[in-house]
């Protein structure tokens, strides 16, 4: 207990050393800044900031987003500076650069930082508002977006906070005055976590800042094949995936052990082809660090990962022979508590997706989850026990929140898969519709490998083949798909440059094909985006809702993207390697299907 003190106790001591020494001088040059902007005309609204006050306040405000705790040290929380390893980012000329500053990145446009589960998107965000401080071009704004409510407004959101810390009445034309300086920054972080009632407003208000503001940098970030990467206004960066540099540097950042860093990269490059692939982001290669310092054996592949770590937070100090006993809070058995934990990940998925929440909403599930369990227990020790021995779950504030948002869906696609196969077969069937598959693309992700023969049996194999017979693939090749494709007004009362990509089918396709929907994605739509000006939005449609004659067509742009495709044979790469999944899904449902065996003495 003792030393967990001490390392809170230093935590905070380096938090605020930091703020002290380093950011707050900067931080006050910043408010100087801003106060200056008072002397220009229609802005006297500034002449009343407290240059010390705002300091103090923003200095506070931004420690608290640079302060962190992690998966691999849950017990205490640690400044970004301590364990941050460089961020790389692909460049549009297909370059690979480390991002440490926005200024760094020569480009007109806002971006959007692109990345999958565990690659440190909001590591990269939060290190890139410390940046922008300590270069003092501007005040960076952080939220997290997935704090937005139905009935709030980012832009009164903006306001409240700079109310809060210049302790002056910030109106929204006061806000239109400061973005117009250049004096703002906006990291908008987790574009994918937004509440998806309020996407195409948000979409819209940035699109309106981006040509309103030129002179305000706003910098999202999300996971792929979001809304806002087809955006014109917006030069979407991907994070690049570690090589084995990196692996090294990372490792060694974690651990500050150089030999143990060249030891674990030796096991990553003789670990199988699989695995290896997967251990390119910060969040996989620490699972790895933690399972292999513990278990000192390589998980088979990337589900055993999660299986894993639930078992290795749960019994760190048995594994590491720690002279102490831990406190236990609950008398509960390591299953009871993986079963708990695992009904908890699936309330929280169907109660709003939730990743973060409140006291009495754990409680709720918890109770729940012990119900279908049929266990009693007292729910204060049980959330004691995931937040402070296993810390799968942290505690900030009033607020609980998972570690990693992977972790909720690993655990929902794991008990999934625990279902009976008619329920399961129900399930898949559910996510033929697109709204369901793309809310439950991660746990799909997992259960491809986890409950392959029902993914495959219930999911693949009947996805593309009904696509195949529907789009009349099998009798009439690509002209068919090909001749859905259209560029149309978005609004015919604005001017021409306003189009969007219609896909326009004679079958029903929205709540089918969920499945097939991501490659045509990111195949033809994405590759219609990147070949014509103008063009960032999508609809699809079929004539069960709608008549053709109801949209604008651009027949011009229709015919030219038309051709492009025939030239670059898209669509018939796209059926091709849905053709290659269908063949590798039917064989390997055959392998486990269509078996013989006998028993011998």
């Amino acid at each position: 207990m003792t030393k967990i003190i001490l390392g809170i106790k230093m935590a905070e001591m380096v938090s605020m050393a930091y703020g002290a020494l380093i950011l707050r001088p900067l931080i006050t040059e910043i408010c100087k800044d801003i106060y200056n902007l008072s002397k220009t005309k229609g802005r006297s609204f500034l002449a009343s900031v407290d240059i010390d006050s705002a300091s103090e306040k923003i200095n506070n405000k931004i420690n608290k987003i640079l302060m962190i705790r992690t998966i691999y040290d849950s017990k205490k929380t640690q400044h970004i500076s301590e364990f941050y390893y460089p961020t790389k980012v692909v460049m549009p000329d297909d370059t690979i650069k480390t991002f440490n500053n926005i200024r760094e990145i020569n480009v007109s446009d806002n971006i959007i930082i692109e990345g999958t589960v565990g690659h440190g998107k909001s590591m990269l965000m939060r290190h890139l508002t410390l940046n922008e401080i300590i270069t003092k071009q501007s005040l960076p704004i952080f939220i997290e977006l997935r704090t937005l409510q139905k009935t709030e407004n980012l832009t009164n959101i903006i306001c409240n906070y700079l109310t809060d810390i210049l302790e002056i009445t910030i109106l929204k034309e006061n806000f239109d005055d400061l973005a117009n300086s250049g004096k703002l920054t906006l990291f908008l972080d987790g574009f994918d976590e937004l509440n998806k009632d309020l996407v195409p407003n948000i979409i819209n208000l940035l699109e309106q800042w981006s040509i309103k503001f030129p002179n305000m940098k706003i910098i999202c970030s999300s996971r792929p094949y979001n809304s806002l990467q087809n955006s014109p206004h917006f030069l979407s960066l991907t994070l690049s995936p570690y090589d084995e540099h990196d692996q090294s540097g990372f490792i060694q950042k974690l651990t500050n052990d150089i030999d143990i860093s060249k030891q674990l990269v030796q096991k990553i490059g003789e670990s199988a082809i699989g695995l290896r692939e997967v251990l390119k982001t910060p969040l996989m290669l620490t699972l790895f660090v933690m399972t292999y310092q513990t278990k000192l054996q390589i998980a088979l592949s990337i589900s055993d990962f999660y299986r894993d770590i639930f078992d290795v937070l749960m019994n760190r100090h048995d594994y590491l022979k720690s002279p102490f006993e831990r406190v236990r809070y609950v008398n509960a058995t390591q299953a009871e508590l993986e079963d708990i934990f695992q009904e908890f990940c699936f309330y929280t998925k169907n109660n709003g997706n939730k990743t973060s929440f409140d006291k009495q909403y754990f409680s709720e599930g918890l109770q729940e989850a012990c119900g279908i369990l049929g266990l009693k227990f007292d729910y204060n020790e049980i959330i004691s026990e995931l937040t402070k021995n296993i810390c799968l779950i942290l505690k900030d504030g009033n607020e609980y929140s998972f570690i990693h948002k992977s972790i909720q869906e690993f655990f929902v696609a794991n008990l999934l898969r625990s279902f009976d196969t008619s329920v399961l077969q129900k399930f898949y069937t559910d996510m033929y519709d697109v709204e369901f598959y793309h809310r439950y693309e991660v746990e799909l992700k997992f259960l491809s490998e986890i409950d392959k023969l029902n993914y495959y049996k219930f999911l693949v194999i009947p996805s593309i083949e009904n696509f195949f017979i529907d789009s009349e693939y099998l009798t009439k090749g690509i002209q068919p798909l090909l001749q859905s494709i259209y560029i149309v007004k978005n609004n015919p009362k604005i001017d021409d440059f306003d189009r969007k990509i219609l896909l326009f089918f004679n079958f029903e396709y929205e709540k089918k094909y969920g499945f097939v929907n991501g490659y045509i994605l990111i195949n033809v739509l994405f590759y219609i985006i990147h070949k014509t000006e103008f063009v960032h939005l999508l609809e699809v449609s079929s004539v069960c809702e709608k008549n053709i004659n109801e949209f604008e067509i651009n027949e011009i742009e229709t015919q030219k993207i038309k051709q492009m495709l025939l030239s670059d044979k898209i669509l018939e790469s796209t059926f091709q390697k849905l053709d290659t999944i269908l063949k590798e899904a039917k064989d390997y449902v055959k392998s486990k299907t269509e078996r013989n065996y006998k028993i011998t003495r």
